[in-house]
């Protein structure tokens, strides 16, 4: 008996039949494992799952805003439902993307206030920077007996000379570091809650603890006691406690730092060693 024929569809090996088949199997809605989301190294922190009168909501946090996908099904009826019932016909499934803002004008005001007392502090760390840079330049020019009688001491200019670049580069490290703790405090402590245990409402009371009640409640203290000096003894207890703070912050960078560039040079190694 003659063979049955089968077609093949234009710029394919696959027969026609099949495609047909393997088209409505591609339409049909999925199930919950054929679907897997896989967080980008580039994503400032890794994406959640949360489940809201029984649907399922993948939360991608930033900076000022939360991006949503929710899962949602479209039923033979024509209902949008977020979850299925026993006796619910789907036709197709869907993914809705949408953006909620998680700031409010209080957040605002107390970031900003944040921000406004780191920026004090990098400017200190500024004017100290830029005093010992002209320091260090001074004495380059005093042992080269520029300023005096007195005979050049060749020996410590060329010290202080190549020692100059360690001053700048070290120095500019640290304002680097700094200006990045500002953003950093700006944009909600990024930082300190992944290096931190505690939670994140734990990490938010420490960073108000830090900026705002730690000196207020020294400040309270000395002018309860009769101190007339009661405001220098606030506005040290508050330059010390974010001080503190930006040097923990230093740590954490250089200790990131450090064990990327471990971890890197690990895989190169392995890398080498396969070949």
């Amino acid at each position: 008996p003659p063979k049955k024929a089968v077609l093949f569809s234009e710029g394919t090996a696959e027969p026609k039949e099949d495609r047909r088949a393997n088209m409505e199997k591609r339409s049909s809605p999925l199930e919950d494992e054929d679907i897997d989301f896989v967080d980008h190294y580039s994503l400032r922190t890794p994406s959640c799952e949360v489940r809201f009168q029984k649907a399922l909501v993948r939360v991608y946090p930033q900076r000022y805003s939360q991006l949503l996908i929710e899962e949602r099904f479209q039923l033979d009826d024509g209902r949008s439902v977020r979850y299925l019932d026993k006796n619910d016909n789907v036709k197709k499934r869907e993914f809705t993307v949408k953006r909620m803002s998680d700031v409010t004008f209080g957040l605002l005001l107390l970031r900003l206030t944040y921000t406004l007392a780191s920026l004090f502090v990098v400017g200190y760390l500024f004017v100290f920077a830029l005093n010992l840079l002209l320091y260090v330049i001074l004495g380059i020019v005093t042992e080269l007996g520029l300023t005096s009688d007195a005979p050049a001491n060749v020996s410590l200019a060329i010290g202080s000379i190549l020692s100059l670049g360690c001053y700048v580069h070290g120095l500019s490290s640290t304002l680097v570091i700094a200006i990045s703790f500002v953003s950093d405090t700006w944009g909600g402590h990024q930082l300190m809650r992944k290096m931190s245990p505690a939670s994140n409402v734990t990490t938010d009371w420490i960073a108000f603890l830090v900026y705002i009640g730690i000196p207020l409640f020294v400040g309270a203290c000395a002018l309860f006691n009769g101190n007339d000096d009661w405001y220098q003894i606030l506005l040290l207890t508050w330059f010390g406690c974010i001080l503190f703070l930006s040097a923990l912050y230093a740590l954490a960078v250089v200790y990131f730092e450090i064990k990327a560039c471990v971890a890197l040079t690990r895989e190169i190694d392995a890398k080498y060693e396969d070949q």
